[in-house]
This record gives structure tokens, C-alpha cells and sequence, in this order.
């Protein structure tokens, strides 16, 4: 879990340095010190632990099936049983509500016919 914490605290570390708006505010002596920073996390984010990468992801899964788990125990999903079009819109709400991010509808991504045929109906 420790892993985990120094892993997420190098990638916060190198995205807030992507993202610090005021460059032109620092003093052209100190931008060689600033640049050899951001190259040091770069070079930690491309040295990362593959363990904690791999728990990064066992824990994302793991938190999306709890996810749809609490739906259902809330009476959000009607059964426990879900066909593949309901597991994409859990994943499509779930990554909405917890990260912020847009994914497109199903059937933009793998068309009418399929998207149709996953809900349980004719192809």
C-alpha cells in the first residue's frame, strides 16, 4: 500500500508541474532548477514499480464491481444479474461520478447492431 501512496505521489507531483500556470513569474535563474526537477519525476514515472501499477489497476476493478454491487443494494440495478450493455453504462456512470470523464454511449462505440444484441434483444 506504501507503493501505492509514493506512486500516486510522484504522478500528482509531475502533473501539478505540467500544470503550474505561472512560469513566467519565475525567475529565468531558477527555470534550469525547475526543468531538472521535472525531469527527475519524469524519470521516477518511467522507473515505476510494476506492483504498484498492477495494484492501482486490481484496485480500480475491484472498486467498479463494488460499485455495481452498492447499485444494486440501493435499488439502483433492478437484479444482480446484468447483461454486457448495463456492466458498460455501471462503468460508463462510475467513471463519470468518480473521475470526471466522458465515455461515449455503447452503441457509438460498438455500434447499433451489437449494442442491441448486448442489451439481450435481436442482432
Amino acid at each position: 500500500m506504501n507503493d501505492i501512496l509514493i506512486l500516486q505521489a510522484k504522478i500528482d507531483l509531475a502533473l501539478e508541474s505540467l500544470n503550474f500556470d505561472a512560469w513566467e513569474m519565475i525567475d529565468e535563474g531558477r527555470t534550469d532548477d525547475i526543468i531538472k526537477q521535472i525531469e527527475l519525476v519524469k524519470q521516477h514515472l518511467n522507473t515505476h514499480d510494476q506492483t504498484a501499477l498492477n495494484a492501482i489497476k486490481a484496485n480500480a476493478v475491484m472498486d467498479h464491481v463494488n460499485h455495481i454491487i452498492g447499485a444494486y443494494e440501493a435499488g439502483f440495478v433492478d437484479t444482480p444479474k446484468l447483461d454486457l450493455s448495463q456492466l458498460y453504462r455501471v462503468a460508463q456512470v462510475h467513471v463519470k461520478d468518480g473521475y470526471g470523464m466522458d465515455f461515449p454511449m455503447l452503441n457509438e462505440v460498438w455500434g447499433e447492431a451489437l449494442a442491441e444484441e448486448l442489451k439481450g434483444g435481436e442482432a
